[in-house]
């Protein structure tokens, strides 16, 4: 029924504040932008929870390149692009990324 996005900073242990990101739902071919935010102070994509969701694929875009730039820092990867599918909207689907300057991993909780 919703998603939601969570972000940490693995290099010092602690949520990812302001690193702007993108969420799309793939329609007829084509990359719809659904919601456009900033990670809070905990981490999370706001508006995210009360997103409806529906079958499909949809893509989640992070500026890793702002928000290292921010504390001094050059990333190896300017940006991160999950794609994921909707297969059962009536699911909550809980997304977490973890980031430092050099890598990446992200992972759906259950």
């Amino acid at each position: 029924m919703s998603v939601s996005v969570h972000v940490v900073n693995g290099a010092y242990g602690r949520p990812v504040v302001g690193m702007s990101a993108r969420i799309d739902s793939r329609v007829d071919g084509a990359w719809v932008e659904q919601i456009r935010a900033e990670t809070d102070e905990k981490g999370d994509i706001p508006g995210c929870p009360a997103w409806p969701l529906t079958r499909g694929v949809y893509q989640i875009e992070l500026d890793l390149d702002r928000y290292f730039s921010s504390l001094g820092i050059t990333p190896f990867y300017p940006s991160v692009a999950i794609r994921f599918r909707i297969s059962d909207p009536s699911y909550e689907h809980h997304i977490s990324l973890l980031v430092t300057p050099s890598s990446y991993l992200t992972y759906r909780q259950d």
